[in-house]
């Protein structure tokens, strides 16, 4: 069997070369950072770690499987489609799903705590150097609606409600169970779902069936005390949508 030719498009430290190598000892690694690089041939390209624009494809006849380092294979256009791209050439498509479950779901707590407590209030303050003294509210008895209950969602789920705080959220299959979570939604049902909610936090991919999700309708559908968290991808909230949402304080 001839060797195959993996091209790297990372920026990987030494150590991190030399576990990838080891692991792959069978395989002839090209990373795009050595001067080696220059002399790549596309045509013997057999795998590619890292990102690969769409249009840049068609230049890797040989090419078997692309692998990105992040959880998602969308990251600004849905219409811009890779895994659509890739499996029209019979090229297989793997991510890291999951590699950042836990931290983005301790971000979301970060933040809901931020906006909870007027965490920037004390910033001030201390810059300042003035004492100002005020009273902040609890997470606690707060409902926080999850938009998307995979890793990200299915974690903060849990940690929400080590802050005891009421867990709804919303997925596709309704029937699933998710340890945390006390209602879950359908698609069908958005307006009710945000309703209901002091927090929403955003942990969904970004796909054809949740690009523009939260449009101007949702945003008018939310208490105008709730706050909207994102830690998934732009687009999924219509810009425009949420800049009026904030500007004349729906949200």
């Amino acid at each position: 069997m001839s060797e195959k030719t993996v091209v790297v498009n990372l920026p990987l430290d030494e150590k991190q070369r030399k576990e990838l190598v080891r692991a792959g000892r069978d395989l002839n690694f090209v990373f795009l950072e050595d001067s080696s690089a220059t002399a790549l041939v596309r045509a013997e390209v057999n795998a590619i770690i890292g990102p690969v624009p769409v249009d840049e494809i068609e230049a890797f006849p040989s090419l078997e499987w692309v692998h990105i380092p992040s959880a998602g294979a969308i990251h600004d256009d849905p219409e811009t489609d890779l895994p659509i791209a890739l499996a029209e050439r019979g090229i297989r498509l793997t991510s890291a799903a999951g590699n950042g479950a836990v931290p983005l779901a301790e971000h979301a707590m970060l933040l809901m705590i931020m906006l909870n407590r007027d965490a920037p209030r004390w910033l001030r303050a201390q810059s300042a150097h003035v004492w100002d003294r005020f009273v902040h509210e609890e997470l606690a008895g707060k409902t926080v609606g999850i938009f998307g209950l995979g890793n990200i969602g299915s974690d903060l789920a849990l940690k929400a409600r080590a802050f005891h705080m009421t867990v709804v959220g919303m997925r596709r299959n309704v029937d699933s169970r998710v340890p945390g979570v006390d209602k879950i939604y359908g698609p069908d049902e958005m307006e009710d779902f945000v309703s209901r909610c002091d927090f929403v936090v955003v942990t969904a991919p970004l796909t054809h069936e949740t690009a523009g999700a939260f449009d101007e309708t949702v945003f008018r559908a939310m208490k105008r005390t709730a706050f909207f968290v994102c830690v998934s991808r732009k687009m999924i909230a219509v810009d425009t949508a949420l800049l009026r949402a904030l500007r004349e304080g729906w949200i």
